[in-house]
C-alpha cells in the first residue's frame, strides 16, 4: 500500500466513524457489525471513490470493531467540599472553543468510547476545581492517579483546554526535571492546546494539532516557552511577556529547577502582581486565576524534609522546605485564586504530605486536601498485571504471552558472556569474541523496524514509535553497546 493509499484508508476510518457516531447512540455502539461498518464503507467511497484504491477493507473493519469494543474502566473519588462552590454546568460548558477542537483531534487519534471517557474524566475534575470567574480568595489541591503510560499526558491536556474555556488565564505544567522532557511535554501541548509550534524566534508559526482544526486568532493561546530545548521560562522571554487579565490564556511550560521556578516567581511578582497582603507585604495576583498542573507530583515536587509538628499538630512555621517545593507553593501562593493538580502514577508520596503542613513563607504544603481521583484503566490497557499475570498459589497466571526468556547474554551459570547477570562498568560486551550483538537482540530490533514498516503502510509513519534497549545499570556499559 503506498502512502497515498494509506492516508485515503485513514480518511475513510475517520469518516465511517463519525458516520456510526452519528447515526448509532451509545447503547447501540457496542452491537456495530462488520455489515453495518462494511456498509458505511460502501457510503463513504460512493461520494470519494478515490480512496477506495488500494483500500484493505478487511483491515479496516478489523480497527472500528476494536474501536467500538472498548470500554473504560470506572474513575474513583476521594474528595472534599470544604469551601468549593459547584459551579460547572451545561450552560458554562457552552461554547466550548479549545475543548471542541481537542476532542475532535482526539477522535482522529482514539475511539470514541475513549474520547468519551475522557471528556466524562475531565469534566469531574474541572468540577472539583473552582469556577475561575468566582470573586474572593480560593484554593483548591489535587491529586490525579493514572496507570503508566495510560494517557496521563492527554487527561492533562483535556483538562487545560476545559480550564481555558472556563475561564482561567495563566497555565503552568510542571514538565520533568531535564530540558527534554520539558520539550517534549511543551510539544505535546503545542499539538493538544496551542494549535501552533512554538519555536523561538519564528514569524510564521507552523499550524499543528487542534490547529488543523480551528486555527482561528481570535481564540490563539499565548506562550511563554517553546519547544526547542532552551526554551525554558528565562529573562529574555519574560521581558516579551504581557499579561492583562482580558487577554487570551498563557501557557508557561517549565522544567522543576530552581533558576526557572526562581525566574517565573519573580515575574509574577513583579510584573503580573497587582497588589499586597495588608499583613505580610506579599505581593499578590488578584485579576487572574492560575491552573498549575504538577505532571509527576511524586518526583522532586514533594518536600523530603522533616517538618516538626507540636502536640496540637500545629506546624513548625520556620521549617525550610525542599528547593522545589518551596517554589512551587510560593508561585500558588502569589495567586489569591489558583488551583493545582498533580499527576502522577505512583501516589504514594503525596497522600503522605501533612495535611497540615505549612510555613510562613511557603504557606501550605501540596497534600491534595481538595480531591484524589484514581483514572479507571481502558480495556485495551497492557499493564503490567497483562504482561506479567497477578501471582497465585500456582505461581503467576493470566500474563500475556509477550515476555520471551533468552540465553545468549550470558554463559551457562550465569557468569561470562555478552551481558552476565553480575559485572562491573569495566565489563566489554562480546558475542563469540566479537563486539557484536547476540541474536537474540539483532532479532528484537529487526522486529522493532519491520514493525514500524508496517506502521508506515498503514498510513501511521507520523505517529511516536519508539524500542528501548536497556541491558546493564552502567552508563560506560551502555555506551559500549550503543557503539
Amino acid at each position: 500500500m503506498s502512502r497515498e493509499n494509506g492516508q485515503g484508508q485513514e480518511k475513510v476510518l475517520r469518516w465511517v466513524q463519525d458516520l456510526l457516531m452519528d447515526e448509532l447512540d451509545e447503547t447501540q455502539r457496542s452491537s456495530i457489525t462488520p455489515a453495518l461498518i462494511s456498509e458505511k464503507i460502501d457510503q463513504v467511497l460512493g461520494m470519494k471513490p478515490s480512496w477506495g484504491e488500494g483500500l484493505d477493507r478487511g483491515l479496516l473493519i478489523d480497527e472500528l470493531i476494536r474501536r467500538f469494543s472498548l470500554w473504560i474502566g470506572q474513575d474513583t473519588l476521594l474528595k472534599s467540599d470544604a469551601g468549593h462552590q459547584v459551579w460547572l454546568n451545561a450552560s458554562r460548558k457552552s461554547g466550548w472553543r479549545y475543548w471542541r477542537r481537542y476532542e475532535e483531534w482526539m477522535e482522529r487519534k482514539i475511539s470514541p468510547t475513549a474520547v468519551l471517557g475522557l471528556a466524562l474524566s475531565t469534566d469531574t475534575v474541572l468540577g472539583l476545581l473552582e469556577d475561575p470567574t468566582r470573586e474572593g480568595p480560593w484554593d483548591r489541591r489535587g491529586l490525579v492517579v493514572g496507570h503508566v503510560q495510560s494517557g496521563k499526558t492527554g487527561h492533562y491536556s483535556g483538562l487545560i483546554c476545559k480550564a481555558a474555556d472556563a475561564g482561567y488565564k495563566v497555565v503552568i505544567v510542571l514538565a520533568g526535571l531535564h530540558n527534554n522532557l520539558r520539550s517534549q511535554t511543551q510539544i505535546r501541548l503545542d499539538e493538544g492546546f496551542l494549535g501552533y509550534e512554538t519555536k523561538p524566534g519564528a514569524e510564521d508559526m507552523k499550524v499543528v494539532g487542534v490547529g488543523e482544526i480551528d486555527s482561528d486568532l481570535s481564540i490563539r493561546p499565548n506562550f511563554a516557552t517553546n519547544r526547542s530545548d532552551k526554551g525554558d521560562f528565562n529573562a529574555s522571554n519574560a521581558r516579551l511577556v504581557g499579561i492583562t487579565p482580558e487577554q487570551r490564556p498563557w501557557l508557561f511550560v517549565v522544567k522543576k529547577n530552581k533558576t526557572p521556578l526562581d525566574r517565573l516567581l519573580h515575574w509574577i511578582r513583579n510584573r503580573v502582581a497587582d497588589t499586597h497582603d495588608p499583613e505580610t507585604r506579599q505581593k499578590l495576583v488578584t485579576k487572574l486565576p492560575l491552573l498549575l498542573i504538577d505532571d509527576e507530583a511524586d518526583h522532586a515536587s514533594v518536600d523530603t524534609g522533616e517538618q516538626v509538628f507540636d502536640a496540637e499538630g500545629n506546624p513548625d512555621e520556620e521549617h525550610s522546605p525542599t528547593a522545589i517545593n518551596s517554589r512551587i507553593r510560593k508561585i500558588l501562593g502569589a495567586f489569591t485564586r489558583s488551583a493545582y493538580v498533580g499527576y502522577t502514577a505512583t501516589p504514594f508520596a503525596n497522600i503522605f504530605i501533612h495535611e497540615r503542613g505549612a510555613t510562613r513563607e511557603e504557606g501550605p504544603d501540596l497534600f491534595p486536601a481538595s480531591f484524589i481521583i484514581n483514572l479507571g484503566a481502558p480495556s485495551n490497557y497492557i499493564g503490567p498485571a497483562k504482561v506479567f499475570g497477578t501471582r497465585s498459589q500456582d505461581g503467576r497466571t493470566g500474563g500475556l504471552p509477550l515476555v520471551r526468556i533468552i540465553t545468549d547474554h550470558s554463559g551457562a551459570n550465569g557468569s561470562g558472556g555478552w551481558m552476565p547477570a553480575k559485572h562491573k562498568s569495566t565489563h566489554r560486551p562480546l558475542h563469540g569474541g566479537e563486539p557484536a550483538l547476540p541474536t537474540s537482540l539483532v532479532e528484537a530490533v529487526d522486529a522493532f523496524l519491520l514493525s514500524c514498516a508496517v506502521r508506515k503502510v498503514r498510513g501511521q509513519g507520523n505517529e511516536h514509535s519508539s524500542m528501548l534497549i536497556h541491558v546493564t545499570r552502567f552508563n560506560a556499559v551502555q555506551h559500549e553497546v550503543v557503539l
